[in-house]
């Protein structure tokens, strides 16, 4: 089903993004899956998502926002096994990993 990328703005301090991500029970209720189309974001996530559309045009410059940018967030969701993934994380530019609860 492939990927998707979008720009997160949480409109939140960096304390405040890891102290909410790592509350989180599940990052499953922010998503909902389509038979027809995929996968989808659902409502609740606080502040503003962008879907950033991928084009071989601006693939240098996605790369060169997630080098710079304080955080990043991997999402990962398997339609096809009802299990955990170590792919889902929050990672601050330092390197530091934050986990939500069910991880």
């Amino acid at each position: 089903m492939g990927y998707k990328l979008f720009l997160w703005f949480p409109a939140m301090t960096g304390a405040e993004l890891e102290a909410w991500w790592t509350s989180l029970e599940d990052v499953e209720a922010f998503w909902r899956v389509d038979p027809e189309t995929g996968l989808h974001r659902n409502d609740g996530w606080p502040g503003d998502i962008i879907e950033a559309h991928i084009t071989r045009e601006l693939n240098d410059l996605w790369q060169d926002l997630e080098k710079v940018a304080p955080y990043y967030a991997s999402i990962f969701w398997n339609f096809q096994v009802d299990e955990k993934s170590p792919d889902t994380y929050l990672k601050r530019r330092d390197g530091a990993i934050f986990l939500h609860r069910a991880s």
